[in-house]
C-alpha cells in the first residue's frame, strides 16, 4: 500500500480529500500521520466538528502508562481536544485490558467519543466480553472478497459491534 511520507504532501492530501467531500479520516500512531491529519484538517478550512477522525494505539505492551501516553501524544500531534474514534490497533503486547480501560476512561471524560478495536479475532473479542467491560463499538478488520473473515463478522453482528473493513479492494501487487 502506498503511503506518502509525513509532511507537506500528506497534509495537502488530507485537505484535498476533505474539500472533495470525504468526512472520515483513518490515522494511527504506526502510520506516523497523526500530525499531518490534524494539519490537513486545519488547511482544509472544514470545521473540525464536521470531520470524523479515527486513530489507533499501536501496542499494548506498555500497559496503562503507554496507553495514556499514546492518547495524549495523539491529541498533541493532531492538536485536538477530542478524538472521534480511538482503537486498540491489535491485540498484542499482553496488556490489552489495561489499555482498553484507559480508552474507556478517556471516553468517560469526553475526550474519546467512540472506543473500538482493530484486528481482533473472535478469541480476543470473547476475552473482552468475558472481562465484563463494555464491548467495543467497532472492530476494524481486513475485509474484502478474498478475506471475508466470516467468523469475526458473525461474532460482531451477533454482539452489535460494528465492522469496519480495511483494504476493501484487497491490496495491489
Amino acid at each position: 500500500m502506498y503511503r506518502s511520507p509525513p509532511g507537506e504532501e500528506a497534509s495537502q492530501a488530507v485537505a484535498h480529500a476533505l474539500k472533495s467531500g470525504y468526512i472520515h479520516l483513518d490515522s494511527a500512531q504506526i502510520y506516523k500521520n497523526e500530525a499531518d491529519v490534524g494539519l490537513g484538517i486545519k488547511k482544509s478550512g472544514i470545521p473540525r466538528k464536521n470531520v470524523f477522525v479515527t486513530t489507533k494505539l499501536f501496542t499494548t505492551l506498555n500497559g496503562k502508562e503507554g496507553a495514556i501516553k499514546g492518547v495524549e501524544d495523539s491529541l498533541k500531534l493532531m492538536k485536538f481536544d477530542y478524538i472521534d474514534q480511538y482503537l486498540l490497533h491489535c491485540p498484542q503486547g499482553g496488556k490489552v485490558l489495561e489499555c482498553y480501560d484507559v480508552l474507556l476512561d478517556y471516553q468517560k471524560k469526553g475526550v474519546i467519543k467512540s472506543v473500538g478495536v482493530s484486528n481482533f479475532g473472535v478469541k480476543h473479542l470473547e476475552a473482552l466480553k468475558n472481562s465484563g467491560r463494555p464491548l467495543p463499538q467497532v472492530n476494524q478488520i481486513e475485509l474484502h472478497p478474498w478475506c471475508t473473515n466470516d467468523d469475526i463478522v458473525k461474532w460482531c453482528r451477533d454482539h452489535n459491534v460494528a465492522v469496519v473493513g480495511y483494504s476493501p479492494l484487497s491490496k495491489g501487487i
